[in-house]
């Protein structure tokens, strides 16, 4: 319907807490098995395979929201 929707979300911040912490307690393993999980980079791809969306349609959202971005800040 058209309703609220209620979304559980799992996190990872994957730089530091600022630019002087240098993550020294994750290893690089620790953070490539998160990347896999990385909504930013796995959406996308399920998207494009299920049908629903093309990958330049992809690039092009990513282009908008890119300039969007660059403009605001």
């Amino acid at each position: 319907g058209n309703g609220p929707v209620l979304l559980d979300m799992v996190t990872y911040r994957f730089t530091g807490h600022s630019t002087s912490d240098a993550m020294s307690y994750r290893t690089n393993e620790e953070l490539e098995a998160w990347r896999e999980y990385d909504p930013i980079t796995v959406f996308p791809k399920q998207i494009v395979d299920a049908g629903v969306a093309t990958q330049a349609e992809i690039d092009a959202v990513t282009a908008k929201a890119i300039d969007r971005n660059k403009r605001i800040v």
